[in-house]
């Protein structure tokens, strides 16, 4: 290659620039002809910036989830405020207002909560904050979700009931977020909802922020605080607009008015759903579910951050779910997990270590509901699986707010016994509402449970979002053509660790428990829950009592023997013995977690019904078949966790429930036998009780005969003792007779003083 020499520095200079820029451009044509001629040939167009993202790679934006309580106070706007400033320093630059960091901001509109009892001065105190430049860096949506409990909003003092929504000056602070996003169902408005009459300085308040953020028109704004104002949308010659009633009348009076249509009368303050805030404000959206406003803000939902203001240290508690995961187990934990974390002061951070082959469904999804409970603002819950959480035991750790795994766990795949259809069938509704309150698809809740159900792993084209989704599932979606199939969902052999955390089902890959406490950085080791001896003979114990051969015993003893302390009252042994019998079946079906306080209430109330049948008012016959009828239903309840079987294992279980009643019947007959034919030929119990008097032959001879009045003087023999009365032989008859008060032995020779009637007095002749 010829390479000139310069002749002075400038020269070199130029001709070094002139060379690379050459060689650039051919770099350039070499690299980039043979990628025309592929994409030509392929017939995909090659765009620039326009590349697809690699699978499990998304283009959203980072995001974060800020719950705000309901009504907003004091407290509320401190926590929120501190949680907004570090979020607002941890932001990055970005160029483009649509790129910056989402902060969703969550009404807790659940517990029945609706904005109402909000502080104006402390919500102002937040819209401030919001319409502030310090939240330039971030884009501020405000999220009135659908309550989780469905409790209507009401006024107070009616007993009319408001659609569920945000009301009173909380509506403050949503409107003065960057924009505002409601669930379907939902509305906002009633702004004035706590304030007794119109208040013109809150109505002040609400047009100066309403006029500085313009996330929301000032009109539709102050229909929603002043009683007095009306809403107008206005078509003019200059165009359409928004108008409250005394704009319309300036309008009017200058003939500008072409049409004209009342959105808002006065009279009452306004409310307006998704749809109708969207029309009045371009910036508001509707949404269905958490999960489409994340498709609608093009943010992944699995990667969006929960925060919480609060600023507490966290004192970690750690339980320990080993092996086969039964009801009992689930009852321990749930109970002393409960008296750990209730307390003030107490644990603040849950973590579950799992390594489970499965469990009871009925059990787990019990846990499961009890840790999807917890409000990550006072209890953080969290579940490390080291080696596996298949079945059932997968749902427990799904249901924690962060999952963390190790690099060989597994979730998901075979499990013993498996799971029927139409048992799945039964748990769909379950499995959609937890899927909603944890943000995990229901699809992959289903599959821990069904390895082999049709479910696909999906990506949307505009986010990068990875969803799980059955054929059903997409084909409803509205953006189902947005949503790209990339294959069936890998968890017939379990879900691997690797592809948890590439479709942004875990936080984080933590090798060892001991790297939980350093991920959360815990002061002190966490507290571990772990059962006692005592505890552990005593689930063993409500293990045994609870098995269905020995519960069948129990109640066979426990009616047995309390029907033979009724009949033979003052005995003790058999009452006491046969309410201990019952006391052991309740309580090893209440460890169980089959039976609760209501079953026991109504079986002590039936009982109850019984006895008021028996001494009380006897006769009526209607607490009877109601007492009846309680304790059978609560002896089947007790044993059973549903009340009507759903599906095949249900149904064949049933069963083993009436065979308690059958139980209880065979003890009521069986103490029926041994009253009339063992106890009275005992030894021990022979002397306890009263046998029914026997006539001797002696007695019976005067059977049928004529009344025997014998004359005064006449003699006989006592036959039984005179006390003063009895009976005695006279002229070889026994008759009835009566001594003058004087006691008299039998055999002792007697003699007749009188007779009047069939009165005989006698004495006797012995002295």
């Amino acid at each position: 290659m010829f390479v000139p020499v310069p002749s002075s520095n400038a020269a070199m200079s130029g001709r070094t620039g002139s060379w690379l820029l050459l060689g650039i451009c051919m770099a350039t044509l070499i690299v980039g002809l043979p990628v025309g001629l592929v994409a030509a040939a392929s017939g995909c167009p090659v765009q620039a910036n326009q590349a697809e993202p690699a699978d499990g790679q998304s283009r959203s934006r980072q995001a974060w989830l800020v719950r705000i309580q309901l009504p907003i106070g004091h407290q509320t706007v401190q926590q929120t405020k501190l949680v907004l400033g570090n979020l607002a320093q941890r932001a990055p630059v970005v160029i483009r207002p649509d790129e910056r960091p989402v902060v969703i901001l969550e009404f807790a509109t659940d517990r029945g909560q609706n904005g109402s009892g909000s502080q104006l001065a402390d919500c102002m105190e937040l819209a401030q904050l919001l319409s502030g430049e310090e939240m330039n860096r971030l884009q501020t949506v405000a999220w009135i979700p659908s309550p989780r409990g469905g409790v209507p909003a009401s006024l107070p003092g009616q007993a009319t009931a408001l659609p569920p929504g945000l009301y009173g000056h909380a509506v403050l602070v949503a409107i003065c977020a960057d924009s505002v996003a409601l669930d379907r169902g939902m509305v906002i408005g009633r702004a004035d909802l706590d304030l007794p009459r119109r208040d013109p300085l809150a109505i002040d308040i609400y047009r100066n922020l309403a006029g500085q953020r313009l996330t929301v028109p000032a009109p539709v704004a102050l229909s929603m605080i002043d009683p007095n104002e009306s809403l107008f949308s206005v078509k003019t010659s200059d165009g359409e607009l928004l108008a409250g009633g005394e704009r319309m009348e300036e309008l009017e009076t200058a003939g500008k008015v072409i049409e004209s249509t009342t959105l808002a009368e006065a009279g009452r303050t306004a409310s307006y759903d998704g749809a109708g805030l969207q029309r009045l404000a371009p910036g508001s959206r509707s949404a269905a579910g958490l999960a489409g406003l994340a498709a609608r803000l093009r943010v992944d939902l699995s990667r969006i951050e929960s925060e919480t203001g609060s600023d507490r240290k966290l004192i970690g508690l750690r339980q320990e779910l080993n092996g086969y995961i039964d009801s009992q187990t689930a009852e321990w934990v749930i109970r002393a997990i409960d008296s750990r974390t209730r307390k003030e002061g107490s644990a603040n951070l849950l973590i579950l270590s799992i390594n489970s082959p499965g469990g009871d469904v009925e059990a787990c999804l019990k846990l499961a509901r009890y840790i999807s409970g917890f409000d990550s603002d006072q209890v953080r819950t969290a579940a490390w699986i080291g080696d596996q959480a298949r079945g059932p035991a997968a749902l427990i750790a799904l249901a924690c707010d962060h999952l963390l795994v190790s690099s060989k766990a597994e979730l998901g795949g075979a499990w013993k016994p498996g799971i029927s259809e139409e048992a799945l069938a039964a748990l769909e509704p379950e499995l959609f509402r937890m899927g909603e309150e944890e943000l995990r698809d229901p699809a992959l809740l289903r599959a821990m449970l069904d390895p082999d159900a049709e479910i696909n792993r999906c990506r949307n084209r505009l986010t990068g979002q990875v969803r799980w989704l059955s054929p059903d599932e997409r084909s409803a979606m509205n953006d189902a053509d947005d949503w790209q199939i990339l294959g069936p969902a890998p968890v017939a052999n379990g879900l691997s660790a690797s592809d948890a955390e590439r479709d942004g089902i875990v936080r984080a890959m933590v090798e060892s428990v001991g790297e939980v406490d350093v991920y959360y950085q815990l002061e002190a080791p966490p507290e571990i829950l772990t059962p006692t001896r005592t505890d552990a003979a005593l689930l063993s114990l409500a293990r045994t009592m609870a098995n269905p051969m020995i519960s069948v015993w129990l109640m066979f003893l426990g009616f047995m023997l309390i029907m033979t302390e009724l009949s033979q009252p003052g005995l003790g042994l058999p009452g006491f013995l046969g309410t201990l019998c019952l006391i052991l079946y309740f309580w090893s079906h209440y460890l169980g977690g089959s039976a609760e306080w209501f079953e026991i209430l109504m079986f002590l109330v039936g009982v109850g019904f019984i006895l008021m049948e028996l001494f009380v008012i006897p006769g009526v016959g209607i607490f009877g078949i109601a007492g009846v009828l309680m304790v059978i239903v609560s002896i089947v309840l007790a044993a059973q966790t549903f009340v009507i079987p759903r599906n095949s294992e249900e149904l064949a279980q049933l069963p083993a429930s009436l065979m308690m009643v059958a139980g209880a019947g065979g003890g009521f007959l069986g103490a029926i036998f041994v009253l009339r034919k063992v106890l009275p030929n005992a030894p021990y119990f022979k002397r306890l009780m009263l046998e029914p008097p026997v006539s001797k032959p002696d007695f019976s001879k005067t059977a049928g005969e004529a009344l025997f009045l014998p004359a005064p003087g006449t003699r006989g023999v006592a036959v039984t003792r005179l006390i003063p009365a009895g009976k005695a032989r006279i002229d070889g008859r026994v008759v009835d007779v009566i001594t003058d008060g004087v006691c008299v032995e039998s055999k002792q020779k007697i003699e007749v003083v009188s007779v009047a009637g069939n009165r005989i007095e006698v004495r006797s002749l012995d002295g």
